[in-house]
């Protein structure tokens, strides 16, 4: 894809406001598959943080996080994710997944998921 329409792509993100329609926006950027879409996902997730919608964006990262282009980018996000004290109970079912296949702090995030 051209820069061009991944920078439309990614402005698009940022203009909406309805979170169905940002997961299908994010679903588009998930089949171009490009680094550059893994910060944009991470700020939708944070502005759709408190509906419905926001496991679709966890669950987008942690896809992410499975391609080899946008790996790295992708796992510093889901760290941080896993960090936060007030990640919903619900987002933790997606992110289990990736702790267990990439031995991160599985034991610490169990605790505190059980809270």
């Amino acid at each position: 894809m051209s820069t061009s329409y991944n920078s439309r792509l990614i402005d698009k993100l940022y203009q909406e406001n309805d979170a169905l329609k940002a997961t299908r926006i994010v679903d588009e950027m998930i089949e171009i598959g490009e680094a550059i879409f893994v910060y944009p996902i991470y700020s939708a997730y944070k502005k759709f943080k408190n509906t419905s919608y926001s496991h679709y964006f966890i669950s987008d990262l942690t896809e992410l996080a499975s391609k080899e282009e946008t790996k790295k980018e992708a796992e510093i996000i889901i760290k941080e994710l896993l960090e936060e004290q007030d990640i919903d109970s619900a987002h933790i079912y997606y992110l289990v997944e990736f702790c267990i296949k990439n031995k991160y702090n599985v034991a610490n995030f169990q605790r505190q998921a059980e809270i």
